[in-house]
């Protein structure tokens, strides 16, 4: 088996602990930069909440 992967698990076992009864060569893609998924310049909610209950959440995005 090829595995293409970046080397995250995201679900699931972990392949570092699965035994297969096969050989797995591996190759490892994606980006090597580390950078922000997303930057919140504001955000505005209640401070409390209780369970069971709906309220507002407002989040600003940043550039």
């Amino acid at each position: 088996m090829v595995l293409l992967s970046d080397g995250l698990v995201n679900q699931g076992r972990s392949p570092a602990y699965s035994d297969y009864n096969f050989p797995i060569y591996s190759v490892a893609v994606g980006d090597t930069v580390p950078k922000r998924d997303l930057r919140l310049t504001g955000l505005t909610y209640n401070r409390v909440a209780f369970s069971g209950n709906r309220f507002p959440l407002e989040a600003e995005p940043g550039l």
